[in-house]
């Protein structure tokens, strides 16, 4: 890393100085090969004026599956609270998880009926 901030590389023209934090988040996607574009963003269009990352697709899962809180999910993935509860708002997680609830309370009933009769 240092070797890269202090040369006159064509890489170093192109991405100019790095930080160790990046360095190593970079390392670690490329786990061991040179397939370079595994560092390019991997969005998802959903319309003309909307993208969702692969990031907002993991933060939803952990909320509405594995039902952790915008805290717990801010510390394991480490981003911060106000992007998650941005995310949480605009693709109204709470009504997802709210029609979850509902559905789990149902089969429930369901279950408790099949077994009573």
């Amino acid at each position: 890393m240092k070797l890269h901030n202090t040369s006159n590389s064509h890489l170093f023209e192109i991405l100019g100085k790095i930080s160790r934090g990046s360095f190593h988040r970079w390392f670690a996607m490329l786990n061991g090969t040179e397939d370079y574009t595994k560092l390019l963003p991997q969005y998802k269009y959903s319309s003309v004026n909307e993208f969702r990352t692969t990031l907002t697709d993991e933060v939803e899962r952990l909320y509405l599956e594995e039902k952790l809180t915008p805290d717990e999910i801010a510390l394991q993935l480490d981003i911060s609270r106000r992007t998650i509860f941005y995310w949480k708002k605009k693709y109204e997680w709470d009504k997802h998880l709210h029609k979850i609830y509902k559905s789990e309370e149902e089969e429930k009933k369901n279950f408790k009926m099949t077994i009573g009769h």
